[in-house]
């Protein structure tokens, strides 16, 4: 089993939108887009197939941690967040003409297919644990969630003390007592420093 190179994200040009901080993290497209591999499937066919199939089926996991489900678009897309157009080849015609609304609607009805698809064939008594902090969206299809770097709204950028932030830590804390309610039992919060 693999990916299919067709599924990786590009640029209008082609190439690979990927992590430049030395780790080689690749976006695919999770777009209704995306073009079938050999045996008819889109990237989102293969991973609800896979992801059962490898991690749940046999009983050997009781769920899954799901790194990058994401409720917008992913922030590897230069300028998701301030520009009006962005140079990821969703719709693969070589153009520079994705909006971010536009992906960050298209991530989340992608995120929730690929969640409630998971929960049809695994049942209720399997764990789906997203990797990042989730939103009140995602929430009800997850039993849990985690808050990455727990302590940046605490002292953020590197630690140094004028930046203290107690109302951005104390905001977060509010955050996750409010989705832990609409979470599914049971219930499992993972806090990363």
């Amino acid at each position: 089993r693999g990916i299919n190179p067709d599924w990786i994200l590009t640029t209008a040009k082609g190439k690979r939108i990927s992590d430049t901080d030395g780790v080689d993290t690749l976006l695919l497209n999770i777009s209704p887009f995306c073009p079938p591999n050999s045996s008819g499937q889109t990237y989102l066919d293969y991973w609800k197939e896979t992801m059962f199939d490898l991690h749940i089926e046999d009983g050997t996991w009781d769920g899954v941690y799901l790194q990058q489900l994401l409720d917008r678009g992913n922030d590897l897309i230069k300028g998701i967040s301030y520009k009006t157009k962005v140079d990821a080849d969703y719709n693969v015609n070589q153009k520079k003409d994705e909006t971010p609304p536009w992906i960050h609607e298209m991530t989340v009805a992608s995120s929730l297919t690929m969640l409630r698809s998971l929960r049809e064939k695994a049942g209720m008594n399997t764990l789906l644990i997203p990797g990042h902090l989730i939103d009140p969206i995602l929430a009800p299809f997850c039993n849990g969630m985690t808050i990455r770097n727990f302590n940046w709204g605490w002292y953020h950028n590197d630690g140094e003390k004028e930046w203290f932030g107690e109302a951005q830590w104390n905001h977060l804390v509010n955050h996750v007592w409010e989705l832990e309610d609409i979470l599914l039992d049971p219930a499992i919060i993972l806090l990363e420093a």
